[in-house]
């Protein structure tokens, strides 16, 4: 990401993310909004170079419980339960995503 921004990534990292409690370095949301949604069409600014955070979102297994959404997932995501119904491969190859990123 830093790259299309024609950062360096440690300016990247330090204008963008923060370190969460547990020590995972995730992209900032001040006031609650992703700092690259686009305020007019919220459109996300960067999605070709989105992080997985962003890839595998809302398909996180703690916004999932026996095959549906939680009231935090449907806080957080307008979108959930809307449009195209994700089959179960696509979703389970997200969170296999997701559990990769977050190895390394």
């Amino acid at each position: 990401m830093s790259a299309s921004l024609g950062l360096e990534p440690k300016e990247f990292r330090y204008r963008f993310t923060l370190r969460d409690e547990d020590g995972w370095v995730e992209l900032d949301f001040p006031g609650g909004r992703c700092v690259f949604l686009d305020p007019l069409t919220n459109l996300c600014q960067v999605y070709a170079v989105r992080p997985t955070q962003c890839q595998t979102f809302p398909f996180w297994p703690e916004l999932l419980r026996a095959g549906g959404w939680t009231a935090e997932a449907r806080r957080m995501c307008e979108g959930v339960g809307e449009g195209r119904q994700v089959p179960a491969q696509e979703v389970a190859a997200r969170l296999e995503a997701q559990r990769r990123a977050d190895e390394s």
